[in-house]
């Protein structure tokens, strides 16, 4: 959507360029700093309004398993493992 607007925003000034509307005005000197307001608009906008990440209750049964090895492979935030799950489960996550 953002470079959706961005194009049409642009195609509008080159119109208006053309037909003599917009004076004696550098548009390719208008143009690139309104692109680094917007990029930089589009940036922050995205910054601030991220979703939340969801938590996830996750059981692994044991399946009469004596031993295992654990991968985990975590994006980005917090991670705590601790020692201490049920003797039915393998792995236990609780959000």
């Amino acid at each position: 959507m953002f470079w959706g607007g961005l194009l049409i925003l642009l195609g509008f000034i080159l119109v208006f360029n053309n037909l003599g509307l917009l004076g004696n005005i550098d548009v390719w000197g208008l143009i690139w700093p309104l692109f680094l307001i917007l990029a930089g608009a589009w940036v922050l906008w995205g910054t601030l309004n991220r979703r939340p990440a969801k938590a996830e209750h996750v059981e692994i049964p044991r399946e009469n398993a004596s031993s295992a090895d654990l991968f985990v492979q975590h994006g980005a935030g917090r991670l705590h493992i601790y020692a201490g799950t049920n003797s039915e489960n393998l792995v236990e996550v609780i959000p």
